[in-house]
């Protein structure tokens, strides 16, 4: 890695304490993309308020995340989370406002999510491959299709 830092952990070092340079971040998506199994040393992710764009892939061992105030939109391409098989638990925050396409993909412990007040759309194909997803909490105000959540989900609103 460039500028001096050697390890994933340096990197997630510098996310925590705010001090992310955009190349840093790029390096870190990167780093954490190539290098799972380290990133599997991790069960719990709480994002920094300073990242507004967000991917993790491959996690395998993550079992919570908490999406920070800075994020307003999920989907792919700028924030997303895909194949992490153990995740159980996402912190959604009322700063989001759209749960766009493949936001959360193959997510296969995921069982239930609720959806926030301050989202306004769940997009298509927004759960794709969460087969274990069985209850999602929506607010009666949110416009969804059917195709955003997986066959045989119970929509509670």
């Amino acid at each position: 890695l460039d500028g001096g830092l050697r390890t994933v952990r340096e990197l997630v070092s510098l996310v925590e304490a705010g001090k992310v340079l955009e190349e840093q971040y790029r390096l870190l998506n990167i780093e954490l993309l190539s290098t799972t199994q380290r990133v599997n040393l991790f069960e719990k992710v709480k994002i920094p308020e300073s990242v507004t764009e967000l991917s993790i892939v491959d996690c395998n061992s993550l079992r919570k995340i908490a999406i920070p105030n800075s994020i307003t939109e999920l989907g792919y391409p700028y924030c997303y989370v895909d194949r992490c098989n153990s995740l159980k638990s996402i912190d959604i925050p009322n700063s989001v406002v759209k749960i766009g396409s493949y936001a959360f993909t193959a997510c296969h412990s995921l069982k239930s999510i609720r959806i926030p007040e301050s989202i306004r759309e769940v997009a298509y194909f927004a759960f794709t491959d969460c087969e274990s997803l069985t209850k999602i909490y929506v607010p009666s105000d949110v416009y969804y299709s059917g195709w955003g959540f997986p066959e045989n989900v119970e929509i509670i609103e």
